[in-house]
C-alpha cells in the first residue's frame, strides 16, 4: 500500500511501514542489588548477533536498507525491544529480530564497547529533570525498596569481571524467556495488527 503527500505541488510516494515490539516483564527492579543496570546492559547486549545471523549490527543494517530503524528501552518493571521496516521486509525482518530472543551471542568482545554505551547514555541524561526526578525518587523509596537502586548503570558501577558478568546477563537472559507478561505486537498493512502474549 502506498500514500500519496503533497509537499509544495511535488508529489511524494511514502510506503507503508510494518511495526513490531516486544515487551518482556522483567526490568531493572529484577537487578541484583550487586550489579546494579544490568537490565539495561542486557538490553544492550541482545542485540550483538545470534547464532542464524551472528554478523554484529547485521540487523541494524537490514533494516537500514529496507527503511528502518531499531530501539529498546528498560524501564523499571519491563523491557521492550522494537523494530520499524517497509512493510514488504517485515517477516525477513522478523526472523532476524526472533533471533536475539532464541539463540543471543552475548559476544564478550562487546561487553567494554557496551558499558561504554550505556555510561555514554547515562552521561547524556544526566542533567535532564525526568532523571533527576528518578533520581529523587530513588532517594525517597523505603530501605532495600527495588526503586532504590541505581537503574541506569554506568561505567563507575563495580562491575563483576568478565566471565561474572556474562554469566549473569546469561542468567538475566534467561528470565526473560521464563517470565509471564511477554507481549509482542506487531502492525503493519497487511496484519492490522497481532497480539501475541504469554
Amino acid at each position: 500500500m502506498q500514500q500519496k503527500a503533497s509537499n509544495h505541488g511535488a508529489v511524494m510516494i511514502i510506503e507503508s511501514v510494518a511495526a513490531c515490539g516486544l515487551c518482556v516483564g522483567v526490568g531493572s527492579f529484577s537487578d541484583p542489588p550487586e550489579f546494579q543496570g544490568l537490565a539495561h546492559l542486557l538490553e544492550h547486549m541482545v542485540f550483538m548477533g545470534s547464532e542464524k545471523f551472528p554478523r554484529e549490527n547485521e540487523f541494524d543494517a537490514f533494516l537500514n536498507k529496507h527503511g528502518g530503524e531499531t530501539n529498546a528501552s528498560t524501564d523499571s518493571e519491563a523491557t521492550t525491544f522494537y523494530f520499524d521496516c517497509q512493510y514488504q521486509y517485515l517477516f525477513r525482518a522478523l526472523e532476524r529480530f526472533a533471533q536475539f530472543f532464541i539463540s543471543p551471542l552475548i559476544k564478550r568482545n562487546a561487553l567494554s564497547r557496551e558499558l561504554e554505551a550505556l555510561d555514554s547514555e547515562f552521561q547524556s541524561v544526566l542533567q535532564s529533570d525526568s532523571c533527576r526526578r528518578q533520581q529523587l525518587f530513588s532517594q525517597c523509596a523505603r530501605p532495600h525498596h527495588p526503586a532504590t537502586q541505581f537503574l541506569w548503570g554506568n561505567i563507575q558501577v563495580s562491575w563483576a569481571s568478565c566471565s561474572v558478568l556474562l554469566s549473569l546477563i546469561s542468567e538475566q537472559f534467561h528470565d526473560f524467556g521464563s517470565v509471564l507478561g511477554e507481549k509482542l505486537k506487531i502492525f503493519s498493512s497487511f496484519t492490522d495488527c497481532w497480539v501475541f502474549s504469554r
